[in-house]
């Protein structure tokens, strides 16, 4: 199989995402969720440099119960979150080598979004579905993880240095 070369960095991808300050309560974040669906991640920005990520699954965890909702709803994120070992990294850096270090990632972080910053701190995410894409091309269906994560295995991990 002939290796793709890529160009693009991976500022060229990043969005926005959803950002939160870290004295934000948890409550208020709940509610920001359940008004707006399209957030499933977050992450947690003090300023302008990076905390924190909450995956949407973990921040549901700890609210999975009336209970759980009163012992946690007037704490800050900063004292919930739980993934200070997030994926970060330069916006210049080219999305073979991205797309290698997503790949060694633990299980269960392997589809977690990719928090990108620039010289000023937070520049954006990236998801694994639009990495997949611009890595594995149009051709390819992005949505069938394993069989891409194998394609960015054999063509970036496999025998090259980060």
């Amino acid at each position: 199989m002939m290796e793709m070369e890529i160009k693009t960095t991976i500022g060229h991808l990043s969005g926005p995402g959803h950002t939160f300050e870290p004295d934000t309560k948890v409550s208020k974040i709940f509610m920001t969720m359940i008004n707006n669906q399209a957030i499933t991640d977050f992450t947690v920005v003090d300023g302008n440099r990076v905390v924190g990520f909450m995956p949407g699954t973990a921040f549901n965890e700890i609210l999975n119960c009336k209970y759980r909702y009163r012992a946690y709803s007037q704490k800050t994120i900063r004292e919930v979150v739980q993934d200070r070992e997030f994926l970060k990294v330069d916006h210049r850096m080219p999305l073979g080598c991205v797309a290698k270090l997503a790949a060694q990632r633990p299980y269960g972080r392997q589809r977690n979004p990719i928090v990108v910053e620039d010289e000023n701190g937070y520049h954006g995410i990236v998801t694994m579905n639009d990495l997949l894409k611009a890595v594995c091309g149009k051709g390819k269906d992005a949505i069938s993880g394993a069989v891409d994560m194998w394609y960015i295995y054999e063509q970036y991990v496999k025998n090259t240095p980060v």
